[in-house]
């Protein structure tokens, strides 16, 4: 008689306690956005920029696959209160919703499951980390006859490693079937919390070249020829569709992107012409920059000197069974101007910084027609184009120099001086300690072990 009052307790309690469970944790089923909160990821769901002062990287689960096709990331960026931070540990055992985005400390590796483009490398452009224009890192594979194949979008994104100062991320295309081969590529992508570059790690043997669809009028090797002097290539000044080679002596290729203020620097460690029984330029040089007409012209149509006639649309580096590094540098770093000034061999030419892009750019302290100064006291290099052929000289900014647009070039031929290139290549005692110079990544990057071993590499899944 007794019992019966107790079971309606029993049941009715039962019946809060689902409720309750119902009501609060109803994002907490297998393979939901919160089910991946752990408290090793304190910002829970949704993407917020890191407090300032902060210095760690992350992987984004974004929730969903983009197959659109887009250079700039939208509506990944519009959905970014729906991205899950991957928590630090998982690796491996960890299985993708959406879409992979990479956290560097001043870019974004998207690797997006669109089939119409390769994988995205986008500097932050202020606080919050909003991406820049994009640079398409190209995935191809140069089969025995000389074909070039394309992939793209992913079979699956693997997490290799995944700690606060250090991510890899493995990534395989989709295949591709071309003149009867199946074609897909296997990369890691490294991010290290404080290192202002990106490490690819080719993991098949089929990855073969890294490219950069950034699109830029000039490209650098710096110290690539005789007595030091660096090699410059001007899509203006080279037909259409003609493929500039490298010195077989480069180390490095600087994309200089005129529309973000920023270098894209890749860099390698075997210098050398590539050995073959092939004796032609594409398959003995490492590094190239092809050249085409009508492509997109980033900004060196807004220059004040007319349209821009040709562009690189990217620099391609082969990989050689070793990794590369994308450096990342913006704001600052680097200025272009023209002369248009008659020069005398051994005499000086002084001259003024001028800002010359016509539109601002998004946290650049330099204003339309106003002037430009060095911002980093450092190793600078001035490049100066006297009748097509170009001349370098170093220059030491100090800290007295820093802010100052008078300029001086000391010309080693007479003719015309067209225009100057000048960029921050290393540092001095003088440089501050946060910020980083060209040779201050390859030191630090090329220098380092490789994310993957060769034979470890033979190894990974998807070979």
């Amino acid at each position: 008689m007794n019992h019966k009052p107790e079971r309606k307790k029993i049941v009715l309690f039962s019946g809060i306690l689902i409720a309750l469970m119902v009501a609060v944790l109803p994002d907490l089923a297998v393979g939901s956005p919160a089910g991946n909160r752990t408290k090793n990821t304190p910002d829970g769901q949704g993407y917020k920029p890191l407090p300032e002062g902060q210095s760690r990287v992350r992987v984004w689960d974004l929730g969903k696959k983009y197959t659109y096709k887009h250079y700039w990331p939208k509506k990944q960026w519009e959905d970014r209160a729906n991205w899950v931070q991957v928590p630090y540990g998982k690796v491996a055992d960890y299985k993708f919703r959406g879409d992979c985005m990479i956290e560097g400390p001043n870019f974004w590796v998207s690797l997006h499951a669109s089939g119409h483009d390769a994988c995205f490398l986008y500097n932050k452009v202020d606080k919050e980390g909003t991406p820049s224009r994009h640079n398409e890192m190209y995935r191809s594979y140069d089969q025995p006859g000389g074909l070039r194949t394309y992939c793209g979008s992913y079979e699956y994104n693997r997490i290799i490693k995944n700690e606060r100062g250090d991510i890899i991320v493995e990534s395989r295309t989709k295949t591709r079937r071309r003149k009867g081969l199946d074609v897909y590529l296997v990369n890691r992508y490294r991010v290290q919390a404080g290192k202002p570059w990106l490490e690819i790690e080719p993991v098949n043997i089929m990855v073969s070249e890294q490219g950069m669809h950034g699109e830029s009028r000039i490209h650098i090797s710096p110290e690539s020829l005789g007595d030091g002097q660096d090699f410059l290539a001007d899509s203006w000044k080279h037909p259409p569709d003609k493929t500039v080679y490298h010195p077989h002596t480069s180390r490095m290729l600087l994309d200089l992107i005129m529309d973000d203020d920023c270098i894209w620097a890749m860099m390698w460690k075997t210098v050398g012409k590539i050995p073959g029984k092939r004796k032609h330029p594409y398959f003995e040089h490492r590094s190239r920059s092809d050249n085409c007409r009508g492509g997109y012209p980033a900004g060196w149509q807004r220059i004040g000197e007319g349209k821009s006639p040709l562009i690189f649309t990217a620099p391609f580096v082969k990989y050689r069974g070793e990794k590369m590094v994308i450096g990342v540098l913006r704001i600052g770093h680097w200025h272009y101007q023209k002369i248009g000034a008659a020069v005398q061999a051994g005499k000086d030419y002084k001259g003024r910084f001028r800002y010359v892009y016509q539109r601002r750019v998004k946290s650049s302290p330099f204003s339309p027609g106003g002037r430009w100064w060095p911002m980093y006291p450092g190793k600078w290099r001035m490049i100066g184009c006297i009748d097509g052929k170009y001349h370098t000289q170093k220059v030491t900014v100090t800290k007295a120099d820093v802010g100052k647009s008078e300029f001086t070039f000391r010309s080693p031929a007479a003719g015309k001086l067209e225009y100057v290139v000048f960029y921050l290549y290393d540092r001095t005692d003088q440089t501050p300690k946060d910020v980083h110079t060209i040779m201050d990544i390859y030191r630090r990057s090329i220098g380092g072990n490789k994310t993957v071993g060769r034979d470890e590499a033979k190894r990974s899944p998807g070979n």
